[in-house]
């Protein structure tokens, strides 16, 4: 690759407050909530949700996600955590 070749990075973020999948005593997937994706261009964004309980195993009053991502000067070397 040229030096002087401008370098691009595509934001891959996604975020949830919770989710997943229980494995025993039975099988089943927790659904995801307050998820939130940002544009390849990056940028902000936020999600909540609201009284959650699934089947008296996991419960939450409420869930907040923020995801954020912007362009750097560093991004030559990648993206910035």
């Amino acid at each position: 690759m040229r030096s002087d070749a401008a370098k691009v990075f595509y934001y891959h973020a996604d975020a949830s407050s919770l989710g997943g999948f229980i494995e025993k005593s039975f099988q089943e997937i927790v659904p995801s909530q307050a998820s939130a994706s940002l544009p390849s261009v990056g940028g902000y964004t936020t999600a909540r949700s609201e009284a959650f309980n699934f089947k008296e195993i996991v419960s939450c009053r409420s869930t907040y996600t923020r995801v954020f991502g912007e362009r750097s000067k560093q991004m030559a070397h990648g993206p910035r955590w």
